[in-house]
């Protein structure tokens, strides 16, 4: 700040360029800095982002959809559209439940 006002009025302050340059840089502490606590830990959480994306969320997502694939394709042989499969389908459903109801004994309370 104070070299700033000094080059307002046009002083000339010997070393002012260097000054300057050794300011900005700090030594390069910033550089070094920046590569060591921004860019590698940048760079390493990206790679694990990806991974964990590509393993886990995107592995769960893909098993649901393959599990109703096969499932759909699974009920899909039982679905021929034919009235009379639907009718044998339904009567076994009420047979079992029939059975059921008959084999488990009627709890009083």
């Amino acid at each position: 700040y104070i070299v700033d006002i000094f080059s307002y009025f046009k002083f000339e302050i010997p070393f002012l360029k260097e000054v300057k340059r050794l300011s900005a840089n700090v030594l390069y502490l910033n550089k070094v800095g920046h590569t060591l606590f921004v860019q590698i830990p940048k760079s390493l959480v990206r790679k694990v982002a990806v991974v964990i994306d590509g393993l886990l969320i995107d592995g769960f997502v893909n098993g649901v959809s393959n599990l109703f694939y096969k499932s759909s394709k699974t009920v899909s042989i039982t679905q021929s559209g034919l009235v009379r499969n639907y009718v044998v389908y339904f009567g076994l459903f009420l047979l079992l439940l029939v059975s059921l109801f008959v084999a488990t004994p009627l709890i009083a309370l």
